[in-house]
């Protein structure tokens, strides 16, 4: 079972601004059969990285993003994933409109809650950063990319359609706390982990991705 720490709350606090000053907008699903489609691989810090694994996230039923993990060789687990020497890339392609508060909670709440208690204290100015960077466009339309690069020596760099978002955060364990959603214990889309992680088939096909 992870630790709670009781911390938690604090950072909820200081990403509750964020969440609640958002444009509300109406959300659109694409229609069935659109899919989003990654390069097969990747130039991340110097170095190409190879397209690990993909596929859909999905909540109540709806499609939300497409997702891409690139290493610099193929691993099937999250043990070999934190393991693995060299730059990573999370890449996100947002399927339907998702407002800022929404991308905030899929990216950044997600991880904190699944946060264990050595992992989220020593995180917590890091984490608050990356919310208030995500809420910079009030709305990330269909076709959008977003993701997190990690290089090492560097540290975690977030960025929009191809621009950064703010300075690379120096913290090298940041970026397996927010791949932790995605590919840990606890991921919040079990298909969608073994897809990331290489152990099913492309749910989403590895071709030339948008914007990024």
């Amino acid at each position: 079972m992870t630790p709670h720490w009781t911390g938690k709350r604090s950072i909820g606090c200081c990403l509750h601004a964020v969440l609640f000053t958002s444009l509300m907008a109406t959300t659109m699903v694409v229609q069935a059969g659109e899919v989003s489609v990654f390069m097969a691989s990747a130039a991340v810090g110097g170095e190409r990285l190879q397209l690990n694994g993909s596929g859909s996230r999905y909540k109540s039923m709806f499609r939300v993003c497409d997702v891409a993990l690139y290493t610099r060789s193929p691993v099937s687990n999250e043990q070999a994933l934190h393991a693995l020497p060299g730059a990573k890339r999370l890449h996100l392609v947002a399927v339907r409109d998702i407002r800022s508060n929404e991308l905030v909670h899929l990216l950044v709440r997600a991880a904190i809650e699944l946060a264990t208690a050595d992992q989220a204290p020593v995180r917590a100015a890091d984490m608050a950063q990356i919310a208030n960077r995500l809420a910079q466009p009030l709305q990330v339309q269909r076709g959008d990319s977003v993701g997190f690069d990690y290089v090492p020596g560097r540290g975690t760099q977030l960025w929009f359609n191809g621009d950064p978002l703010g300075p690379p955060l120096a913290d090298p364990a940041l970026f397996p706390m927010l791949l932790g959603p995605w590919v840990g214990p606890q991921a919040a889309d079990a298909p969608l982990k073994h897809a990331l992680l290489g152990q099913t088939r492309y749910l989403v096909q590895p071709a030339a991705a948008a914007r990024r």
